[in-house]
């Protein structure tokens, strides 16, 4: 019989969504996700799979299942989707694609940009 888990999956997705957005997928890296959660190498794999993986239950549920617009860190997301994630995998294009989709070019690059230049100030 498996070992109940001891953490909030919700929880999990919570922390490494707010890590991808501040530091990016690539500046992230498993070690990183390992001490931000709290969990185990092994658990962490068991219970996502990859950094990939993660990320993309971040992206869902930040950038698609919320609508990214209403969220600065829907709006990370994206951002970080577009600059290091989507020419790595054809899912996340597919799901950047149709996040994109729900609103203009024009609505898009304003938020976008406006997010960027907050950031750049907040620093």
């Amino acid at each position: 019989m498996a070992r109940p888990r001891l953490f909030i999956e919700d929880e999990v997705i919570e922390t490494a969504a707010h890590h991808f957005a501040k530091a990016g997928y690539n500046a992230t890296s498993i070690d990183d996700l390992v001490l931000i959660s709290g969990l185990k190498r092994g658990s962490l794999y068991k219970a996502f799979g990859s950094k990939l993986n993660l990320f993309t239950m971040c992206f869902d549920r930040y950038a698609v299942e919320e609508n990214w617009t209403k969220s600065d860190l829907g709006i990370d997301l994206v951002i970080v989707c577009l600059r290091e994630v989507v020419d790595q995998d054809r899912v996340l294009q597919r799901k950047c694609r149709s996040s994109l989709a729900k609103v203009s070019n024009t609505q898009a690059a304003n938020l976008m940009g406006t997010r960027l230049i907050r950031k750049v100030e907040e620093k």
